[in-house]
């Protein structure tokens, strides 16, 4: 917040990216804080986007946005989170809010609006996509051979392509678990994965073949770290597998 009061100071700023929640340590802002950003930045004619990391992965009815606290954001929806081979094609959209009551609807840009957005996504491609796309392979080849190391032979990662910050795996029909008691077991051993019956609605119909997945992100974590973790999520896979 200071250094961001210095530069509106300094006249040097006309926009401000705000990651929610922040990696590595998922720091969030808090309402006080975010509302705060919102009185200087419109006292000052700065822009607010919202790089909403998670957002869209969570499960329907329980999709609330730290933009909800300001008054006219821009809102990209998962711009860091689809970083990848593909990464304009895989920028899911931008919902920029008529007042500060956060809509969750898709509004008309105006010609300035697409601008900005169209400089943001320019220079996150030119100066960031090669760059990920490099550093997401190599996490996603570390858990790939932790995993391999501990796992039953059965168990295969699944993810569009090789740069994809989301990986799935399936607890195979042998292990006698659910994919959410997986998770907790896991959690136990403090490695957290994501069940994906957990991100539909309740009282939802989940199709067998999605029962049993687990959604693994490989964040910011070191490559030796995520290995590791690839490793106690293999061991867990055969215990289960063979009890």
């Amino acid at each position: 917040m200071d250094n961001f009061k210095k530069a509106v100071r300094k006249n040097s700023i006309s926009a401000l990216i705000l990651v929610d929640p922040a990696n590595p340590m998922m720091y969030s802002l808090s309402e006080e804080q975010a509302k705060e950003i919102d009185r200087v930045a419109m006292d000052n004619g700065i822009d607010i986007i919202v790089d909403d990391v998670l957002r869209g992965v969570k499960p329907l009815g329980k999709r609330d946005s730290v933009a909800r606290f300001f008054t006219r954001p821009y809102v990209v929806e998962g711009l860091s989170k689809r970083f990848g081979d593909k990464p304009l094609g895989e920028c899911s959209y931008v919902i920029v809010p008529k007042d500060s009551s956060f809509s969750g609807r898709k509004c008309n840009c105006t010609d300035d609006d697409k601008k900005l957005m169209a400089m943001v996504v320019k220079n996150a491609i030119q100066y960031a996509s090669e760059p990920a796309i490099e550093e997401y392979t190599r996490r996603n080849t570390a858990f790939d051979e932790g995993l391999r190391e501990q796992a039953p032979t059965e168990v295969e990662v699944i993810r569009p392509y090789p740069s994809h910050i989301i990986s799935l795996i399936e607890v195979p029909n042998k292990c006698n678990i659910s994919a959410y008691n997986f998770a907790v077991a896991c959690l136990k051993k403090g490695v957290l994965t994501s069940p994906i019956p957990g991100f539909f609605p309740d009282n939802f119909s989940v199709d067998e073949e999605h029962s049993r997945l687990l959604r693994i992100t490989v964040g910011r974590a070191p490559a030796d770290m995520i290995k590791i973790g690839a490793q106690i999520i293999g061991t867990e896979l055969s215990y289960y597998f063979n009890h």
